[in-house]
């Protein structure tokens, strides 16, 4: 921001620029002093720039498109502010974890082993296009950070309802419980 501001033209001579300070840029750098009033203009190189005669106004457009700031894709909205979903990935994640959520919901879960079924919705919503959520998965990142296999079958009281509860859940979101992994063979077998 500042640099845009201060950067050479060869076709126009500044003696001065203003910058609109949302973030703290100006305070990070230290231009700001007590003369000037909050939310007032920052000047450069000690030269001063004449105030506009009329206040400025933000244009408000009634336009339901964004840039989603993680893939700088355009984002169209509908009239509550969410995102519609724009391909075929996005729309199959937003379905798996709609199915995921009512399975939470219908089961009696205590904190643990929410916290661990929240990381399996997260990998569940980062790749779609899995079938179903395999054993072997809990050897991988962010599982293996919090334990892996050992704390998954510590926290549902053992490999057999671990077991279990993966099925009902695969069932639940993924469709047959019983249909084999695609992506892996299951490790644990």
């Amino acid at each position: 921001m500042r640099g845009r501001g201060t950067r050479r033209a060869d076709h126009i001579r500044k003696t001065s620029f203003t910058i609109f300070d949302f973030v703290g840029v100006t305070d990070f750098h230290g231009d700001d002093d007590d003369d000037y009033p909050e939310g007032g203009a920052v000047y450069g190189s000690g030269t001063k720039v004449q105030q506009p005669s009329e206040p400025r106004r933000l244009l408000l457009l009634d336009v339901h498109d964004h840039i989603d700031p993680a893939t700088r894709e355009w984002v169209t909205l509908d009239e509550d502010g969410n995102p519609i979903p724009n391909d075929a990935r996005t729309v199959r994640a937003a379905e798996l974890l709609l199915r995921f959520e009512e399975w939470l919901e219908a089961m009696p879960f205590n904190a643990d082993q929410l916290r661990l079924l929240r990381l399996v919705q997260n990998q569940i919503e980062a790749n779609p296009d899995m079938e179903r959520f395999d054993l072997y998965r809990f050897t991988q990142p962010p599982f293996s950070f919090n334990g892996g296999v050992q704390r998954a079958r510590q926290v549902f009281g053992g490999d057999e309802d671990l077991r279990l509860i993966l099925d009902e859940m695969n069932e639940a979101v993924f469709g047959d419980p019983e249909a084999p992994s695609r992506d892996q063979p299951d490790a644990f077998a």
